[in-house]
């Protein structure tokens, strides 16, 4: 996936001014489960922000009741990269 994909994905779940908000968001997921390798959080926000991104197809996640486990898959990584090279990741 890359990040023309995710835009034309999340136009069936959110109004034209929150996609962008919502690919900041997802943007700092990705990169925050990469530099991790395998996620893991008990915290109820983060399991919530987690579920909801799997829906987009670029996760792995292992709900363990308690906790979650999330890591990239391929269409993840493909987006990491997309990401960085359209400069999501530069800190402002």
């Amino acid at each position: 996936m890359d990040v023309d994909a995710l835009e034309k994905a999340m136009e069936a779940f959110a109004e034209k001014k929150q996609i962008k908000p919502a690919m900041r968001k997802v943007a700092h997921w990705v990169k925050k489960i990469k530099k991790e390798g395998r996620y893991e959080t008990g915290i109820p926000q983060e399991m919530r922000a987690i579920k909801t991104i799997e829906q987009l197809g670029i996760l792995r996640v292992e709900d363990r009741g308690l906790f979650v486990v999330a890591e990239l898959n391929d269409r993840g990584k493909q987006l990491d990269k997309d990401f960085f090279l359209k400069g999501y990741y530069i800190q402002g």
